[in-house]
């Protein structure tokens, strides 16, 4: 009999990409479309790809405990074709762990997740749901291009109790124009009285190939009213009893996302489907973010795994390793990432670790390198003057 519990270091996530959506948001830089005509010549391609990994991946990534479909709007997935593709999975792909305790996750939007459709996805094995809920202010979604309100996603999160979910998370983006302490606090504690088991926070990046206009990008606010925000929203969060345990992710204890940990810790993921990235620990790669080229390469694939061009070299994985762990809470262990990189580790500057020590920016105790909250505000400069980038 399978283990009913999971190491998350120990085994692979296998992470689905569905890129379709009812519409594209302004701010979204993902990998989406919007015409649902193809999507069924999607799936047959995407369980073509599933019973590839089956084939050959296995040996790469060892036994799976998560899996996690994201989007895009996974939740405009019809029930027999997520059934299809989770099954497949459960029948073809070695699981570290009896298949009732793997997290399936999957990434909802309010507007379209009715009971029924909630029900089902429950019956077929998705026990984890990820609502991008984003505000709690009509006013606020508006302006980010939402095609919810929050009764919506209030309803959603009912109706998800009532369909048997016991982990739920929420989405919420900072740093939108006309953000401020007062609206933050009473959107946070909305949020709050839903009472999932975890919340993502994020801060809004505006990145090329946004469609975010002018106008939105000159009423952003502040740098500092952000950080002041993102601190105030921690103190709130925490004090309700969702603990901070990565730069962006808060949980009630037992509730950290298993997949998610993965990335931060190193583990291995496999990714399936188009502009899905997967890390054999030796090797990372993306499957094309054009769907053409996704399916001509799934017919074209031989058989050896690592494709062509990917990201092999180990100082530069070594690197990527060290910045994705700097992003837990509680940091990384030197003397551990030095062991398994060998003279691939990065040399890190110990003049600058004294000197963010000393502002308060970081703790290191010659071994667990950690950033400070005060430091998470600003890792990403701080990571590259730690390594002489």
């Amino acid at each position: 009999m399978k283990s009913t519990v999971a190491d998350p270091n120990e085994n692979s996530g296998i992470y689905i990409h569905f890129p379709f959506c009812d519409s594209r948001c302004p701010y979204c830089t993902f990998c989406t479309f919007t015409g649902l005509e193809v999507v069924r010549f999607y799936y047959e391609y995407l369980l073509a790809e599933v019973d590839f990994a089956a084939k050959h991946f296995p040996t790469l990534f060892g036994e799976a405990d998560t899996v996690y479909i994201g989007g895009g709007t996974p939740s405009l997935m019809d029930i027999p074709a997520i059934d299809s593709l989770l099954a497949r999975i459960r029948t073809e792909y070695p699981l570290a762990i009896d298949w009732h305790n793997v997290e399936v996750t999957l990434e909802a939007n309010p507007e379209n997740i009715e009971l029924d459709y909630l029900k089902n996805l429950r019956k077929i094995g998705i026990n984890r749901l990820s609502i991008g809920a984003q505000r709690m202010s009509d006013s606020l979604l508006d302006i980010l291009g939402r095609g919810h309100l929050v009764e919506d996603t209030v309803q959603a999160v009912k109706n998800a109790r009532k369909a048997g979910f016991k982990n739920i998370s929420l989405d919420f983006i900072l740093g939108i124009p006309g953000d401020s302490e007062e609206n933050i606090k009473k959107e946070i504690k909305r949020l709050m009285k839903l009472d999932p088991e975890h919340i993502s926070v994020y801060m809004l990046e505006i990145k090329e190939g946004s469609r975010l206009t002018d106008e939105f990008i000159e009423e952003l606010p502040e740098d500092d009213l952000t950080a002041s925000l993102y601190e105030k929203t921690i103190d709130i969060l925490e004090s309700g009893g969702w603990k901070q345990y990565e730069i962006s992710n808060f949980a009630k204890e037992g509730f950290k996302s298993r997949h998610n940990l993965k990335y931060w810790c190193g583990s291995k993921w496999l990714g399936l489907g188009a502009s899905a990235a997967s890390y054999s620990g030796n090797a990372r790669w993306e499957n094309s973010s054009d769907l053409d080229t996704y399916y001509s390469s799934l017919l074209e694939r031989e058989e050896k795994f690592i494709p062509t061009g990917a990201i092999t070299d180990r100082a530069q994985l070594a690197e990527e390793e060290f910045f994705m762990g700097m992003r837990k809470l509680w940091g990384i262990s030197v003397n551990e990432l030095k062991s398994r990189w060998g003279d691939d580790f990065p040399t890190i500057d110990n003049s600058k670790i004294e000197e963010f020590r000393t502002q308060g920016f970081i703790e290191f105790d010659n071994d667990n390198l950690k950033f400070t909250r005060k430091g998470f505000l600003v890792s990403n400069e701080i990571f590259t003057r730690l390594l002489k980038l």
